[in-house]
């Protein structure tokens, strides 16, 4: 396989690699939440608390794998086969064996919810790993297939596009298992079958795709990698010393791009984990939504994908990615102002296709920013992934404990906690009727999750666009300073 070039199947056997991965963070961030509250009727502390056990995890493994995965060529076996797909392989089995138990109820449903907290994050805590590794090792292989700038967005385009592929597939196997037109509105402990429906059509989905991307896909070897080809023909002359950890650590752009992508990751990740509960407790629509809605998102993503590739290309990253940021900034004002029966009729469906066309650009161009740090110092790209993938992790984990104990309402399966939390709950956030739902409709527990989206997506935006700014002004300031001293 050229350096610099792949086969339309190559491509595609590319996009597959990640589909395992997609599926999986699709049903955890859309679903986890949800399906640990209203499902298996944890409180929303412990709820939150198991997310962010997940997202520590998978920060942690994400830095370890980064910093090993030079070192994973040791084995003669991974040289032979290639130290990236062999580590991918290592996490595809880690999800495979993890993953399933996640949505599952308890095999000991004795224990109590404290003990089944462990017994949940035994499992998430492995499924993390493997996810980890998967990601990192997928992410690497960007700039291990090609030195060329454009060639690697069209990869990354690709992989987005796949992942947009995986989620629509979630939401539609979500749609049949919720029964299209069913109009029952909240989801319940009726409900398990149906998420165990939907998580075993995705490991299926999955593991096809996995087997797919082992077979169709050749990682260069070490000597292929360092072939000459038309794009390194120049840069042979001189040879581009290797740069360690420390180094990176002093550089700020890395530190910028961090916070761009860690931006990104916030905008994506919180609109996807809460939409399925501002469905139900603000908008109160019918549980088929729980699919609609995503569903319209990430169709409105993969639309956008070819076009965010060629803003890339020609308006250039940062412009770009201000550009995602204005559209989720729209979507975010017209959850905050928008009301009434159009909003739930047909706005909320405005809002679906502005998030998921931000979510589209923002995410294309954080890893566009990032493939170009990493430039031709390809030797570090797991560990660069890695530092991304960790700050984000950790910032999402931190963002849903914080929002999770925020929450207001107090529902009918958290009556153990009543007595204690009762005087510090707001008047019209408490009910007594069988719904647990509260009497005033206007109160805070209808508006909480529409300023959960508000201020996750809109704020998101604006922070990032901050640093894209600041990226903006430094490569000015350097282009000016170089001009200076030609003259």
């Amino acid at each position: 396989m050229p350096a610099n070039s792949l086969s339309k199947v190559g491509i595609i056997g590319y996009g597959l690699g990640h589909v395992f991965n997609d599926v999986c963070a699709s049903m955890w961030f859309t679903y986890l939440l949800l399906f640990f509250q209203k499902v298996l009727t944890f409180n929303r502390t412990n709820s939150g608390l198991l997310m962010l056990v997940g997202q520590l995890a998978d920060g942690i493994s994400t830095t370890l794998v980064g910093l090993l995965a030079e070192k994973f060529s040791y084995f003669w076996i991974v040289r032979a086969y290639g130290k990236r797909k062999s580590c991918h392989l290592l996490g595809s089995l880690c999800v495979t064996i993890s993953f399933p138990f996640i949505f599952l109820p308890c095999l000991w449903p004795s224990l109590d919810e404290q003990s089944q907290m462990i017994y949940y994050s035994c499992f998430v805590v492995v499924f993390q790993f493997g996810w980890a590794a998967t990601q990192i090792s997928h992410l690497s292989l960007i700039t291990d297939l090609t030195e060329c700038e454009d060639f690697r967005t069209t990869l990354t385009s690709v992989r987005y596009g796949f992942t947009v592929i995986s989620n629509i597939l979630v939401y539609l196997t979500t749609w049949v298992f919720f029964g299209v037109g069913d109009g029952n509105q909240s989801v319940g402990y009726e409900d398990t079958d149906k998420f165990r429906n939907i998580m075993l059509v995705g490991m299926g989905i999955g593991i096809s795709a996995t087997f797919g991307f082992h077979i169709i896909v050749k990682e260069p070897s070490e000597e292929k990698k360092d072939e000459l080809s038309p794009f390194s023909i120049e840069k042979s002359a001189v040879s581009t010393p290797k740069i360690g950890i420390l180094s990176w650590l002093s550089n700020p752009k890395l530190y910028l791009i961090a916070a761009i992508y860690m931006s990104t990751r916030l905008f994506v990740n919180l609109s996807q984990a809460y939409i399925p509960f501002y469905l139900q407790d603000s908008l109160m629509v019918s549980a088929t939504y729980l699919a609609i809605i995503p569903l319209i998102m990430f169709s409105s993503s993969f639309l956008t994908s070819m076009l965010a590739s060629l803003s890339n290309k020609h308006l250039g990253r940062p412009l770009t990615w201000i550009l995602g940021a204005m559209i989720g900034c729209a979507a975010a004002l017209y959850i905050q102002l928008g009301a009434g029966s159009f909003l739930v009729q047909y706005g909320i469906f405005f809002v679906a296709v502005f998030i998921g066309a931000s979510s589209c650009v923002l995410l294309i161009t954080s890893l566009g920013l990032t493939a170009d740090l990493i430039g031709d110092n390809t030797e570090s790209s797991a560990l660069i992934y890695g530092l991304m993938s960790c700050t984000d992790k950790l910032a999402n984990g931190l963002a849903v404990v914080f929002i999770q104990r925020q929450i207001p309402c107090l529902k009918l399966y958290e009556l153990p906690e009543l007595e204690e939390t009762l005087s510090t709950v707001p008047h019209d956030c408490v009910s007594e009727a069988p719904t647990g739902m509260p009497v005033e409709p206007n109160g805070r527990c209808f508006s909480f999750y529409q300023d959960v989206l508000f201020y996750s997506t809109g704020g998101s935006a604006v922070f990032g666009a901050v640093f894209v700014l600041l990226l903006i002004s430094i490569a000015f300031v350097k282009r000016k300073q170089r001009g200076n001293e030609v003259v």
